[in-house]
């Protein structure tokens, strides 16, 4: 029930919205869940959000949520917190990497608790493909109301797993969450061990001290 993978380095932050490479999001995408999903197809899929629609006037999009989800601080998953966090993006202050995914939008509009209507500066036909990317998953907005500082230490997403522990340079290790909206994942707990030699990493599958490299 342990999974363990061998990786070459480690994780930036456990800012989501502000990680940049390929490992950190690997890990970071097993705490945080995106709106949108874009499958093996290449195919949008809901996962926080039930739909995406233009809506009646120009240049804009209508999402509506899934109901019934929290955080894993018990914070409520809804338009508000939807809000939050593309409002923390688009704002240059917070330097976020990924921003300019959306910043065609011009505002954020929580109509209702489970409605987000986003106007935009113009036509923007990939905006809903955009919405599936990792730096735009979704951050408990009791976190992202502490501040960088804390934002950079504590994850606190709607995602399968928790952050059980991260040892710096070291590893992190993930823990099935108990309160998961979705379906319970089959394994209970997961560590990404970082190895930096290619080399040692084959050693570590070979020796079964590592499952995955």
């Amino acid at each position: 029930q342990t999974l363990t993978i061998a990786t070459g380095t480690d994780i930036e932050n456990l800012n989501v919205h502000i990680v940049t490479a390929s490992p950190s999001f690997s890990v970071l995408e097993h705490v945080y869940e995106t709106l949108f999903y874009m499958n093996l197809e290449g195919e949008l899929e809901p996962l926080l959000a039930e739909s995406i629609e233009p809506g009646e006037e120009d240049s804009t999009f209508i999402i509506t949520l899934r109901q019934g989800i929290e955080f894993s601080d018990g914070t409520p998953f809804n338009a508000e917190a939807v809000k939050a966090n593309l409002d923390w993006v688009l704002n240059p202050d917070n330097s976020a990497t990924f921003a300019f995914l959306i910043d065609r939008v011009d505002e954020v509009i929580a109509v209702d608790e489970y409605t987000v209507e986003l106007r935009l500066d113009g036509d923007f036909a990939p905006l809903p493909a955009h919405l599936s990317h990792g730096a735009l998953a979704m951050i408990a907005p009791s976190a992202l109301e502490q501040g960088a500082d804390f934002l950079a230490a504590n994850a606190i997403g709607t995602g399968p797993y928790l952050i059980d522990n991260w040892a710096r340079g070291e590893s992190v290790t993930l823990t099935r969450n108990p309160d998961y909206w979705g379906d319970a994942p089959a394994i209970d707990t997961v560590v990404f061990r970082v190895v930096q030699e290619d080399g040692a990493r084959l050693v570590e599958v070979e020796a079964g001290t590592a499952d995955i490299a």
